[in-house]
């Protein structure tokens, strides 16, 4: 549930495992959390651009570089609004290539 919310969203997801784990073992507290920064990490850099990219007909480092880009330049919303406008930006430049 909590991966729906951009940055933050797998930190709260990953926080219940963890310190369930850590009432066990503090040893295996430090394998789940490191199980879930390379699964976030996997899914967030390989597995959603790649499908996303697809999907839309970009390529995945069009994705990540505009996803970055929004970011950097308008935060979580930027971030939430990335790849729809890179998918139009892309639409309108074949248009005008077609055009022109």
């Amino acid at each position: 549930m909590t991966e729906t919310i951009p940055i933050v969203g797998p930190i709260i997801g990953a926080v219940p495992a963890v310190l369930l784990a850590y009432l066990i073992s503090p040893a295996l507290a430090l394998k789940v959390t490191v199980f879930y920064i390379v699964v976030h990490q996997l899914d967030s850099h390989v597995i959603v651009p790649n499908i996303m990219g697809h999907t839309i007909a970009l390529h995945p480092v069009v994705v990540i570089i505009s996803v970055l880009v929004a970011a950097q330049l308008f935060g979580i919303i930027g971030m939430i609004l990335a790849v729809p406008v890179a998918a139009l930006l892309r639409i309108f430049i074949r248009h005008l290539q077609i055009v022109g």
